[in-house]
Order: structure tokens, then C-alpha cells, then sequence
């Protein structure tokens, strides 16, 4: 029986070669592949892809080059105990010697310091950082030398500064460095170093002074308060809190920098302020010698938004300072130590920064205002804000002075429902009936159902607005 798939002769021939070229393509194709050998070195960079057997999962999920080979701990115990013997009992051709240099250059051996760079140790490992092999020997002129013979770079000031090298940030000055680059200053870099001991900190900080680095010289980095020296070398002895909320400071490790950077002309921030009064007296007492504009009250403003609760000696220690009690910097940044001790309820220090002085009834850029604050603070069931509103009536805040959103104090009370206030505001004079955009005080009591407040305003003469035209 004949099958027939409706194609014509020619056509199935046409098909049938087709079909044997694609075969005979695939078979060639996996041949060749046995044969061609591709050179890496040959390809793009990003063709090269890194074998299995030198990968490995990272933390992070992600897969990278393994890590080089770890040296030897008994050969680096013996490079740290100048052991020349030892390391060479223990050194193989091609052992890795990673970091070696660090701890050969730190032992002062100038003898093991060549054994390692006559067998290969990267003299330009960690160039570029405190860390390099060179500030290690900062103190072993010979080691220093024979570093400098075999190529090592001599580095930077900063970072110099920052590794408490005193005989290289000299030798530096000397060659007269830079000591004000556009990035990353010397003297900040010393002031914040945790690695150098206070006496050689102290040397390096004064010979950068002395070289012309500027004491009120300021960094500011993305979302960090501004840095200046004074504020570095407050923030090096800050306390730091234990498990039994206890502190501990050493003052004596900051105390000497200050008083150097004083010397030279440095003023105090509103930011080395702040971190003084978690300090011992005497280094306050340091800094109100000599302060910035606005440095009181930017200290008092943010006292809230520091580590520890401020006491009032410390208070009344910065406003006999003096203090610009509206001051701002452009047309945010403000600092209002009265309006931010009302907002933190801090009856004490209101009271005693009014009595020196304080604007009791001062409206502010920002549209603020120290009865204001208190207002839009209370709550029904809570005095605290409530002995707020009294204290401010009591030291002479106006009643009837239209606050920044332009309600009077008594409407904005019959709003928040605090009938405590609103007996202080009725009893110190407030007018009853006072309309705010066609609405008295009863009326906003009513509009945000605070029946209680309603009730005390009525029985004062309260009375409804009348409805606008």
C-alpha cells in the first residue's frame, strides 16, 4: 500500500537535505570543541569567568574570588618575636606573606624586615592608609630608610596624622605638606585618632597648629552635624553607657587637646556644647571662654536630642553665656532654647531662662511660639502641658496674643479639650467670645466634641459665632 503525504518528489528530496546539512553542522560543532583551546589572556576582561574550584559563596549571598591563602600563625608569631631563626625553619618558597609586613615593620627589627622583602612581601600593601608599613616604623629610622630604598611611598599628612607618626608628620612639615587639603584635614584626622596615645596626639595636633591648620576649620558630612577640632576632641572623651546606665569619661584624654586648640584660637560650637555637658564641669567651663555665635542657644535648643537628661547648673551655666534666643542660620535653621524646653516640659529651665531674658511671648520665623507649644501639646487626661500653659500665664505670656496660625490660645485650648488650661487662660483675662475666622472658643470645643471644655466656656459667657455671610 502506497502512503502519500500530498508533497511532490522534488520537495521531499529538498526537505531531506536540509534536514542532513543541520545534523551534519551539530556533529562538526561538538567536534571542534574537543580541539579548541581558548586563551584567557585573549579575551575581554569581562568574558573571563573565575573557575568553580576559586569561588566561593560570600555572606552575602553573592559569589566571589576566594581570599588569598592565610599566612602561617607560627610563621607570624615568629616575625612578631623577631625570630629569624624560626622563620627561616618555617618559611616554604611561596608561602604567602600577606600583611607580614605590618607586624615586621612594628617590631623595630630592621633584620626581619629585609627577610621579608627579600622573599617577596608586597612593600606597597596598605600604601594608602593609616596602616601602612612605613607609619608603623615611624619610630625606626632604619626601617623607615630601607622601606623608602625598596620603593614604599611616603604618605600622606593626614594619614600620618591619623597613625600618630610624629616623626613623619614632622619630616612632612618640614617638606612643607599641605596642611589644609580640600578633603579630610590633618588635624581633624589626629584629634579623632583612637590609635595614637594622648602624648604623641598632642604633639602632632600642636605642630599642625603651629604650621598654620585652622582650629575652626569645619567638615560636614551627609547626614552628620557639622565637625570642627573642638567638637572631635569633646566627642573623644565622651561617656559611654554601661549596662547599669552609669558613665564613664576621661576627661583627662581630651581636657589637654582642648585647651591647645583654645590656645590657638579655636570657638566653641553649639554642636562641642551639646557634647560638653556630658562631660565633667571643667571642660565646659573650657569652652564658654571662647564661643561661636549662636553656640549657647543651639546647645540649649537641642538638649533634648542628646544622650543624657541635662541638669539645670548646666542650663544656667550657658544662658549666663549669653544666648541670641531667636537665633537661626538661613531661613530653616533654627535654634529656640525656650520653645525647645516648653516642648520637653521642662518647667525649671523655663522658668530660669525667662528670667534671664527669654521672649516669653516672641513669635518665630518658623511660626512658633513658647504658649503655642504648650497648647498644641495638651491633651485631655494630661496636666503636664496644662502646668505648662499655667507657668508661661504666670511669668507674663499675653492671653489674648493671637498665635502663629492665628487662633487665639483660648480656641486652640476649647480645640485640644484641656478645661485645666482653659480655667488658667479664663482666669488670666482671655476673652471669651473672641472669634477666630467666624468661630468663638465655644464653637471649637463643639466642633471637636470636648463636651467638658464646652461646658466651663459656656458657663464663662461663652456663646456661639454667628454664621459667616
Amino acid at each position: 500500500m502506497k502512503l502519500s503525504f500530498g508533497f511532490s518528489s522534488e520537495t521531499r528530496r529538498r526537505r531531506l537535505e536540509v534536514t542532513l546539512a543541520i545534523v551534519l553542522s551539530a556533529a562538526a560543532t561538538v567536534a571542534l570543541s574537543h580541539f579548541i583551546q581558548v586563551d584567557p589572556s585573549k579575551l575581554p576582561s569581562a568574558a573571563i569567568v573565575t573557575p568553580v574550584s576559586e569561588r566561593l559563596e560570600m555572606p552575602s549571598g553573592r559569589v566571589g574570588r576566594r581570599p588569598p591563602p592565610k599566612v602561617d600563625p607560627a610563621l607570624l608569631d615568629a616575625i612578631a618575636n623577631a625570630d629569624i631563626a624560626a622563620m627561616d625553619r618555617l618559611y616554604k618558597p611561596g608561602m604567602p606573606l600577606d600583611e607580614t609586613l605590618y607586624a615586621g615593620a612594628a617590631t623595630g627589627n630592621v633584620a626581619v624586615v629585609r627577610w621579608l622583602l627579600d622573599r617577596g612581601a608586597d612593600i606597597h600593601e596598605g600604601a594608602d592608609s593609616p596602616n601602612a608599613p612605613i607609619l608603623r616604623a615611624d619610630e625606626h629610622p632604619e626601617i623607615v630608610a630601607l622601606l623608602l630604598e625598596r620603593g614604599a611611598r611616603m604618605p600622606s599628612l593626614t594619614d600620618a596624622a591619623r597613625a600618630g607618626a610624629v616623626n613623619i608628620v614632622t619630616d612632612l612639615l618640614g617638606k612643607k605638606a599641605d596642611v589644609e587639603p580640600a578633603s579630610a584635614p590633618p588635624l581633624h584626622a589626629a584629634i579623632a585618632s583612637q590609635r595614637a596615645p594622648l602624648e604623641k596626639k598632642t604633639t602632632i595636633v600642636a605642630k599642625l597648629l603651629e604650621a598654620g591648620a585652622n582650629p575652626n576649620r569645619e567638615v560636614i558630612e551627609e547626614d552628620a552635624p557639622p565637625d570642627r577640632p573642638i567638637t572631635i576632641a569633646v566627642k573623644s572623651c565622651a561617656p559611654e553607657v554601661d549596662e547599669d546606665d552609669t558613665r564613664d569619661a576621661n576627661v583627662a584624654e581630651c581636657l589637654p587637646i582642648i585647651e591647645l586648640l583654645m590656645k590657638h584660637g579655636a570657638k566653641a560650637s553649639g554642636f562641642a556644647l551639646m557634647a560638653a555637658l556630658d562631660l565633667d564641669e571643667p571642660v565646659l567651663d573650657k569652652l564658654l571662654v571662647r564661643t561661636e555665635p549662636g553656640a549657647t542657644a543651639i546647645a540649649l535648643a537641642q538638649t533634648p536630642f542628646t544622650p543624657f537628661e541635662r541638669t539645670l547648673p548646666q542650663v544656667k551655666k550657658l544662658a549666663a553665656k549669653g544666648v541670641d534666643w531667636g537665633w537661626h542660620d538661613g531661613e530653616e535653621d533654627e535654634a529656640l532654647p525656650l520653645v525647645a524646653a516648653v516642648e520637653r516640659a521642662d518647667r525649671e529651665s523655663v522658668a530660669h531662662l525667662i528670667a534671664r531674658g527669654a521672649p516669653v511671648n516672641r513669635h518665630y520665623k518658623s511660626g512658633r511660639c513658647a504658649l503655642g507649644v504648650a497648647i498644641e501639646h495638651l491633651s485631655g487626661d494630661e496636666p503636664e502641658y496644662a502646668r505648662m500653659v499655667e507657668l508661661l500665664i504666670a511669668k507674663g505670656a499675653d492671653v489674648n496674643l493671637r498665635l502663629p496660625d492665628g487662633r487665639t490660645p483660648l480656641h486652640a485650648a476649647a480645640s485640644a479639650g484641656s478645661v485645666r488650661a482653659i480655667h488658667a487662660l479664663l482666669a488670666a483675662g482671655a476673652r471669651v467670645n473672641e472669634l477666630t475666622l467666624f468661630e468663638t472658643a465655644l464653637d471649637a470645643a463643639e466642633n471637636a466634641g470636648q463636651i467638658p471644655a464646652a461646658r466651663v466656656i459656656n458657663a464663662a459667657g461663652g456663646v456661639r459665632g454667628r454664621p459667616p455671610p
